[in-house]
């Protein structure tokens, strides 16, 4: 928290003083407000990381409960529409060809989604894809799959603990907890999240959980 906290203490002093002179900078107070409010933002993923681990470590109870993953990636893909539209990333939704139903929490499903996805769009050039599948057999799985740089052998494993992040994501926004949050909450539900082994350039990412029957009434909202 105090990395952030006083690079974003001091953005807003040197903004401060700049628009409190007689002849202020406006482009670059522009600038130092951008610079600004992406610190905040940081410091507002983190809170969120922070939350999580909490109930986590407080093994706060869980749904359990029939989830088609195929409408959650829906409406967890479209929250990032936006961000990788405007720089011409692809994201799509391979499915398997009939409704994929598993067994888990709704919100800590599509947390897990959402920080896949987020890693995804922040290591994927521009022009890039990325993509989510969806598959059934023994089990539920729903895997991530992006054109970044990848994730060295050595590091597959040391990328889901707390406050731990690979080489190719040095210098960009992120403290190391998504992955660790996403791991915890799929063995909660008694499923795991992994990093799997493929030819071809990138990173995939599969979180896999017990198939569950698709209940009579239809599909469970996400909320």
């Amino acid at each position: 928290l105090r990395t952030p906290l006083a690079s974003l203490d001091g953005m807003l002093e040197l903004l401060a003083e700049d628009l409190q002179s007689d002849a202020p900078d406006l482009e670059d107070a522009r600038e130092m407000l951008g610079r600004a409010r992406a610190q905040s933002r940081r410091l507002a993923r983190l809170a969120v990381d922070l939350l999580d681990l909490s109930r986590l470590d407080a093994q706060v109870q869980m749904r359990s409960e029939p989830i088609e993953l195929g409408e959650l990636s829906r409406a967890v893909l479209a929250e990032f529409e936006l961000g990788t539209a405007e720089r011409g990333i692809v994201s799509e939704l391979e499915g398997s060809g009939h409704p994929v139903w598993a067994l888990g929490d709704p919100g800590s499903i599509a947390r897990i989604l959402r920080i896949l996805l987020d890693n995804a769009v922040r290591v994927t050039p521009d022009g890039g894809e990325i993509a989510v599948e969806l598959h059934d057999g023994e089990q539920a799985s729903l895997t991530v799959r992006d054109h970044g740089p990848g994730v060295a052998p050595e590091e597959r494993e040391l990328i889901f603990e707390r406050f731990q992040r690979g080489r190719a994501t040095v210098g960009q926004a992120g403290f190391g907890l998504g992955l660790a949050i996403g791991r915890e909450l799929a063995r909660r539900m008694g499923g795991e999240l992994v990093f799997e082994d493929h030819d071809g350039p990138g990173a995939r990412f599969t979180l896999r959980l017990a198939l569950a029957r698709a209940p009579e009434s239809g599909p469970i909202p996400v909320g």
